[in-house]
């Protein structure tokens, strides 16, 4: 390229950036402070209390006796589909139920020890407390170790846990 021509072209992309710089850019921006300014505000007493009342929400302290979930829970997905429909099993199988309860449980998809307990505790007329559901589900799970492995939080559909007695379902 002759050096005149790089000339005119530095020229030229000088002069569009200058124009962009001090044009088109400002009148941008002013154009979004406009728009800015036209957004009602809300009050600042009104933000004060929204955000009082989302951060209470959030940080109060559990109800008393209520007892948390186990650490983490693993979702298996099992893509194995039922014998007969083509589509993966979706329902819990609860197998041999007696008057005191069932006392097997067949695992499904998106089990977990605390859901189970939830669910056959449940099955009562009193909503459970959490510290019931805990216990239940530590007692599932001493009940079936060698079924279920050294983590709790590790349970695969298929798998045939015994209930301890005495749960109603």
């Amino acid at each position: 390229m002759e050096p005149a021509t790089l000339f005119a072209l530095t020229v030229a992309a000088c002069g569009s950036a200058w124009l962009v710089a001090t044009v088109v850019l400002p009148a941008a921006f002013r154009a979004v402070i406009a728009a800015v300014e036209r957004v009602p505000t809300m009050p600042v007493a009104a933000t004060v209390a929204l955000t009082t009342v989302l951060l209470l929400g959030v940080a109060r302290p559990p109800a008393a006796g209520a007892a948390t979930p186990p650490p983490a829970v693993r979702t298996i997905v099992d893509h194995t589909p039922a014998p007969d429909s083509g589509t993966a099993v979706a329902r819990p199988v609860v197998e041999r139920v007696t008057a005191s309860g069932p006392t097997t449980y067949t695992v499904v998809r998106g089990d977990s020890l605390w859901k189970i307990a939830r669910g056959l505790l449940g099955a009562t007329d009193e909503r459970p407390s959490g510290e019931q559901i805990t216990r239940l589900w530590r007692e599932i799970y001493a009940a079936n170790r060698d079924v279920i492995g050294k983590d709790p939080n590790l349970i695969l559909p298929g798998q045939v846990l015994a209930i301890p007695g005495g749960v109603r379902g």
